[in-house]
């Protein structure tokens, strides 16, 4: 739920932005949101359907995988895959 309302504070600061330089910092940060909530809901999906074998030290690192390399430093694609 957090991370829902950063993604609708991120996204009204970049509609409210007057700059391109303002626009794509919060672009970056919804980047960020939306590349983390869906293992973290999946996180809360097993937790809320009692499937704790799925919740284990080695399977978290998994799950975060594509987000981690979503969010590379390197990840160059992010500026020109974003409408703004």
């Amino acid at each position: 739920m957090a991370l829902s309302v950063a993604f609708l504070t991120a996204f009204w600061m970049e509609l409210s932005s007057a700059n391109l330089q303002e626009k794509l910092f919060w672009n970056d940060l919804e980047c960020i949101v939306n590349v983390t909530l869906p293992p973290l809901f999946l996180l809360y999906t097993y937790t809320f359907l009692g499937w704790k074998a799925m919740i284990q030290p080695k399977n978290l690192p998994l799950l975060f995988i594509v987000p981690a390399l979503m969010l590379a430093p390197g990840a160059s694609w992010r500026r020109w895959t974003t409408a703004s």
